[in-house]
Order: C-alpha cells, then sequence, then structure tokens
C-alpha cells in the first residue's frame, strides 16, 4: 500500500503517534477533517485539470481550423498563379492579332490643328470630337 508516497509502515508510524498526542476521542474527528481535506484537495484538483484540458481542446480546435483555412488559401493562391502565365498569354494575343493601324491615328497633329489626332481616333464617329478655342 503506497498512500502519498508512504508505504504501511510509515502510516503505522504517523496513526500511532496521532494516537498518543490526540487521545482516542479526539482522533475520529481529526481523520473525517483529514479526509475531508483530502477529499476537496483532490476535487479541486481535478476541477482544474479538466478546465486545462478543455482549455487546451479550444485551442487545438482554433490551430485546426486555421491549418484549414491556410491550406484553403494555400490551394487557392496556387491556382491563382498557375492560372496567371495562360490568363496573360490568352489576354495578349487578341491585342497582338489587332491591327496596327488601327492603333494609330489617321491623320497626324499639326501645329494649325493639334486635335487632328484625335479626330482621328474618335471610332464612334457620331460623337464630334470637341477642340478649344485658342
Amino acid at each position: 500500500m503506497n498512500v502519498f508516497g508512504m508505504g504501511t509502515p510509515e502510516i503505522l508510524v504517523i496513526m500511532i503517534v496521532a494516537l498518543i498526542i490526540f487521545g482516542p476521542g479526539k482522533l475520529p474527528e481529526i481523520g473525517a477533517q483529514v479526509g475531508k481535506a483530502v477529499r476537496d484537495f483532490r476535487r479541486i484538483t481535478k476541477e482544474m485539470t479538466d478546465e486545462f484540458e478543455g482549455s487546451i481542446n479550444d485551442v487545438q480546435s482554433s490551430v485546426t481550423d486555421v491549418k484549414e483555412t491556410v491550406s484553403n488559401v494555400q490551394k487557392e493562391t496556387v491556382a491563382i498563379a498557375q492560372s496567371i502565365p495562360s490568363a496573360i498569354e490568352g489576354g495578349s494575343r487578341p491585342a497582338s492579332s489587332a491591327s496596327p493601324s488601327s492603333a494609330q491615328p489617321k491623320s497626324a497633329a499639326t501645329r494649325e490643328d493639334p486635335f487632328a489626332d484625335l479626330a482621328a481616333l474618335d471610332e464612334a464617329g457620331d460623337q464630334p470630337v470637341a477642340h478649344p478655342q485658342s
């Protein structure tokens, strides 16, 4: 038998000393108080242990949620990063296939009419280009 790190001989010595010091009348009362103190100590330590374990479980579940979120964001980022080169290639093809003359003005600006090139770039044709009067 091992209680609080003490074997049977040590417990017997303590009980005999307690019987001599306190007497047979007080010994049951002291035993009840010691038993109550041990019971309260065990209850408090169990409550603390349960609370610590609950807190640890909450933190672990939060860490798991964060890891999942980071993993999802990483997957999305990788997918986007992999789609960028194809988007760039796909976006540059129509620009390169466009006729170079459509991007160039049909008439160059001159000193007399500095806005001639802007009028040529007006592709709608239904709205006149406003020329400021100087």
